[in-house]
């Protein structure tokens, strides 16, 4: 790791040399220590994307560089695998406090259209075999590097579940992890973002109660109780996504690729359970519901959870409007 960016940077001085520009002394070694500095941060990064392998790692919270990475990687893969993210009530999101970002889960690339549509970068807890890019849990130790150092470095954390529920009794680390990043000392709004139901719900209805976890509200809580944040500066922050998949609502951008370029364009396969899906996305509306306090909610971590899936439920309506407007 220390050899190869010392091998860049003179690279890097030779060619320079050798099309008529003359380096000082002073440039070569401002050139090699930014490489050789460049070349430490990828080290750090790639470790602690294998630290994550721990159940309730949290990595260290992201520089402007990954929060800037996070929004421009997801919002890209939003436009490529989607398109258009249609937003209601967006100003929610920019509320200043600690925040449980607790969006609806319907499809595998929810986690970048998200990202599209807050306005700022958040600390997202996901799988860890999403974020190691393998299949099951047995493969992760066998995983390559860059995935999740990529994920670390754009401030995800992962956990070992199945269907939203931990695997290996980690649920508690976990918990406290999350309690961490709604307790962290930041100039910026802090953002927590876990989806609260964890299972994909594929006909984009809002889910039963009992498919809801309490994670997230006990991860509210721990962070009053444990780690003494003041409960008015604790929301969460409800979410309702919609998926377009009419043809007809498509912009005129993906109609015309389909017809010219790529029939396919847009057009997503994926595996759910068993069962293959195959959607057609025209557009999605990511509906915010209004910030609820902490200090709003029952002390039971089931009854208060119970409140985010009826937020969920009021969302539904205003999702309905937007889609009609379309």
């Amino acid at each position: 790791m220390f050899v190869t960016p010392i091998i860049v940077g003179l690279t890097a001085v030779i060619l320079a040399w050798a099309l008529g520009y003359v380096p000082t002394i002073g440039g070569v070694i401002a050139s090699l220590s930014l490489v050789g500095f460049i070349g430490l941060r990828v080290k750090f990064w790639l470790n602690e994307g294998q630290r994550m392998k721990q159940d309730g790692y949290l990595p260290p919270y992201p520089s402007v560089f990954g929060r800037a990475f996070q929004k421009l990687f997801t919002s890209a893969l939003a436009w490529f695998t989607v398109g258009q993210v249609v937003t209601v009530n967006r100003h929610y999101a920019r509320i200043k406090a600690r925040v449980a970002v607790v969006p609806t889960h319907q499809r595998g690339c929810d986690f970048m259209v998200m990202g599209s549509a807050l306005p700022d970068a958040f600390r997202h807890l996901g799988s860890m075999t999403f974020m190691f890019g393998v299949n099951t849990e047995e493969e992760i130790d066998k995983a390559g590097p860059v995935l999740p150092a990529i994920s670390a470095f754009g401030g995800l954390f992962p956990v070992r579940s199945n269907r939203g529920k931990p695997t290996s009794g980690g649920g508690d680390l976990v918990v406290d992890a999350m309690a961490r990043v709604l307790a962290t000392k930041s100039r910026r709004s802090t953002r927590l973002f876990a989806f609260p139901t964890g299972d994909l719900q594929v006909d984009q209805q809002v889910p039963e109660q009992d498919r809801y976890r309490t994670g997230n509200v006990r991860a509210m809580q721990r962070a009053r109780d444990e780690y003494k944040v003041p409960a008015s500066e604790i929301y969460f922050l409800p979410v309702l996504m919609r998926y377009i998949e009419d043809p007809s609502k498509a912009s005129w951008f993906t109609k015309l690729v389909r017809k010219t370029v790529m029939k396919g364009f847009r057009v997503w396969p994926q595996r759910i359970r068993g069962v293959m899906y195959k959607w057609t996305f025209s557009k999605v509306i990511v509906v915010f519901g209004k910030p609820v306090c902490l200090s709003e909610l029952p002390d039971d971590p089931r009854a208060a959870t119970n409140v985010i899936r009826e937020k969920h439920l009021e969302l539904v309506a205003q999702a309905d409007m937007a889609e009609a407007n379309l």
